[in-house]
């Protein structure tokens, strides 16, 4: 299972407005994203962590146009 949410964060250095981005990945997916985030932005600020379980109901995805 993998997904991901953004929220809209004030950085407690500057006090500027940042997006964040919370993703639950697997290994491969995992994988794409850091050469994804290598390529775009070799500076990001992140932290990485081992998730042991994950308790949800899925939503359905929406189609767009």
């Amino acid at each position: 299972n993998s997904g991901a949410t953004m929220y809209e964060v004030i950085g407690a250095y500057d006090y500027q407005k940042h997006k964040e981005l919370v993703v639950i990945a697997n290994k491969e997916e995992y994988r794409k994203l850091m050469i994804f985030i290598e390529k775009t932005d070799p500076k990001a600020f992140m932290t990485i962590s081992n998730i042991n379980e994950i308790m949800y109901t899925p939503k359905p995805i929406k189609k767009t146009r």
